[in-house]
C-alpha cells in the first residue's frame, strides 16, 4: 500500500490484512525501491525455500533416518526435528506456492511519487519485477491505482502510465473535458463514440456508485470488454 491517508482509512483496509510495515508513503524518495526490494524479498524467499526443500529430498534419498548422519547431524539440524527425531522439511509461508504480489496506490494525487522517473519505471516494467532464475517467468507486480481526476493541474497519473493501462474503473463524472478526454485516450480499443454511448448507458442507473468497468485486455470467453459495477457484462446497448 503507497498511501499518505492508510491510517484515517484503516478500517477500511481491515478485510486486506495490510502489515504496517508494508505500507510507505507517496513522497516518500525512496517509496520505489522500497516497493521493489519488497518484491524481490518474496522472490528470494521462493529460490529459497526451493533450495532447501531439494537439498532436504536429497537428505532423505541418501540418508532414509536421520540417525544415518552420524557426525553430520547437528550441522543439518535445520532439517530435523529435535522433538521427535524426524526430518523437518523446510517452511515458506505461501507453501512453495509463487506470491502474488499487488501494489495499491491511494491518494497520491499531486505527491511526488506521479513525478518521479522511477515510479513511471517501475509501472511500465511492474510484470518483469522479481527476475527469478532460468526461464522462469519473474514475480511481478500488480499495480492499482486510485485516482479523484484522471488528470489536473497539479501532479497527476503520467500519460504515459495511463496509455498502459489494462482495466479501468470509471464512476460518474461532472467532467465532460475529462470523460471526453478517457474516451479518446481508449480509441485504440474502441470509438469515442462508442465509449460515451455505453458510459451514458451504464450511468442510468441512478445509484451513486455505479460503475463502468472497461477491460483492454478481456479473455477470450468474456462476451464483452465493458461491464457494468463489475459483474455485469455489457453486450449492446
Amino acid at each position: 500500500m503507497i498511501s499518505p491517508t492508510f491510517l484515517s482509512n484503516e478500517s477500511q483496509f481491515k478485510h486486506l490484512d495490510i502489515q504496517p510495515e508494508d505500507v510507505f508513503v507517496p513522497d516518500d524518495p525512496d517509496v520505489i525501491q522500497k516497493t521493489t526490494n519488497f518484491v524481490n524479498k518474496e522472490r528470494d524467499d521462493l529460490v529459497e525455500y526451493r533450495r532447501k526443500l531439494q537439498i532436504f529430498k536429497e537428505l532423505k534419498r541418501l540418508y532414509g533416518n536421520p540417525t544415518n548422519l552420524d557426525e553430520d547431524y547437528s550441522l543439518l539440524d535445520e532439517y530435523i526435528d529435535q522433538l521427535t527425531n524426524k526430518w523437518k522439511p523446510p517452511e515458506h509461508k505461501y507453501d512453495g506456492r509463487r506470491p502474488n504480489i499487488a501494489c495499491f496506490i491511494d491518494d497520491a494525487q499531486s505527491t511526488a511519487i506521479f513525478r518521479n522517473k522511477s515510479f513511471i519505471n517501475m509501472a511500465l516494467k511492474h510484470r518483469h519485477l522479481g527476475a527469478m532464475p532460468g526461464d522462469e517467468g519473474s514475480i511481478g507486480l500488480s499495480i492499482f491505482i486510485a485516482m479523484q481526476s484522471y488528470t489536473s493541474q497539479g501532479s497527476s497519473l503520467p500519460r504515459s502510465i495511463r496509455n498502459n493501462t489494462n482495466c479501468l474503473a470509471l464512476w460518474r463524472t461532472k467532467n465532460i473535458k475529462e470523460l471526453k478526454l478517457i474516451s479518446e485516450e481508449m480509441a485504440g480499443s474502441v470509438s469515442p463514440e462508442k465509449f460515451m454511448q455505453i458510459y451514458d448507458f451504464i450511468m442510468e442507473d441512478e445509484n451513486p456508485h455505479t460503475m463502468m468497468f472497461v477491460d483492454l485486455h478481456k479473455k477470450p470467453h468474456h462476451p464483452s470488454m465493458f461491464r457494468k459495477n463489475y459483474t455485469e457484462f455489457v453486450v449492446d446497448v
